[in-house]
């Protein structure tokens, strides 16, 4: 049982420089419509690769670390990704449902696509600084890989979301790096 997007937790952040924002019209498929949607909590697992039991305390940590921050942790698995690289999907996703506070652009989207073999650690513009593409990268292939090939979907996304609180957790430095990001960042000031 999902609880409720506290209010903030999904609002405008601006996504990782390195991807780039396609604009114009697209036919609409199944992955645009799930991504469009957005979701009642902090876990979209639309996939359903994580067990009710897990999904709220998910859910309920991933609360309780926005409250606690202002960080906002969004979780989305979905089914397929219709042939679109995974880097498009997530920054779509992330730039669509607004994910992060918009004075601060603090937000994370761990998206999860178990049926291409592919996830992603989208990164709004706030938290650059803390997690750089090469953290990101690392969380996946340490926390998230390995129970991922044992099967274990749910171990492996509560271990990225850990290392990824803790690293946040321990930062002492927020902002962006990216050049895109410093011009959107100065601009929205």
């Amino acid at each position: 049982m999902a609880s409720a997007v506290p209010a903030g937790f999904l609002a405008l952040a601006l996504p990782l420089a390195s991807c780039s924002a396609q604009e114009g019209a697209a036919a609409v498929n199944e992955t645009d419509a799930a991504a469009s949607d957005l979701p009642s909590g902090p876990v979209a697992d639309r996939a359903d690769i994580i067990p009710p039991e897990s999904e709220a305390e998910l859910t309920a940590d991933l609360t309780q670390y926005w409250q606690r921050s202002g960080t906002a942790i969004v979780v989305a698995s979905l089914p397929t990704l219709d042939g679109k690289p995974i880097e498009q999907v997530a920054f779509d996703t992330f730039k669509r449902w607004g994910i992060g506070d918009r004075e601060t652009n603090r937000g994370l989207l761990v998206l999860v696509a178990p049926n291409d073999r592919q996830m992603r650690i989208e990164v709004g513009c706030g938290l650059e600084k803390p997690i750089t593409n090469e953290f990101a990268k690392t969380v996946i292939e340490r926390n998230m890989v390995p129970p991922f090939q044992a099967g274990d979907f749910a171990g492996g996304i509560e271990g990225g979301v850990n290392a990824l609180m803790a690293k946040l957790d321990s930062a002492t430095e927020f902002g962006p790096t990216s050049e895109v990001c410093v011009r959107s960042m100065k601009a929205a000031a």
